[in-house]
């Protein structure tokens, strides 16, 4: 799939009390990455109550050539001696950050995600089973 790319990125963490700094750092590049394809390509097609997307290649999230080729996490020192969690805390900030760079871009807000939701670039799988041909005499055996 074509279409806008984040090609840098810095995501700077606040999140208290930093057990395990280095698991923060991946969880906040994890969340950036689910952010593209949030605000970017990632939908399911439905056509008669049916998804289109027969597999995940036909499901566009985040591969590796989307993530963007700079990226930049600061973990900020801690300001809290209690732990707490930062669970998917890079997604939200990162999907508005990308569509308010898709507006300036192009100098049109998004008014639905995922932007590219309307382009199907791929060819759907058929949505019934195949079924062999039935026998015509009644005698079509394999022994």
């Amino acid at each position: 799939m074509t279409g806008p790319r984040v090609t840098k990125a810095l995501v700077v963490v606040d999140a208290g009390f930093a057990i395990n700094p280095r698991r923060l750092d991946a969880r906040m590049m994890g969340g950036l990455n689910d952010a593209p394809a949030m605000a970017l390509t990632s939908s399911l097609h439905i056509k008669d109550g049916i998804p289109l997307e027969g597999s995940w290649d036909n499901y566009f999230y985040t591969r590796q050539w989307n993530t963007p080729p700079e990226l930049r996490v600061v973990v900020m020192p801690g300001t809290s001696d209690k732990p707490s969690g930062a669970s998917e805390l890079g997604v939200a900030p990162a999907f508005a950050a990308i569509a308010c760079a898709y507006a300036r871009a192009t100098g049109s807000m998004p008014t639905s995600f995922p932007i590219n939701h309307g382009t199907l670039g791929f060819e759907p799988l058929p949505i019934e089973p195949s079924t062999p041909q039935s026998p015509t005499d009644g005698l079509d055996r394999a022994y």
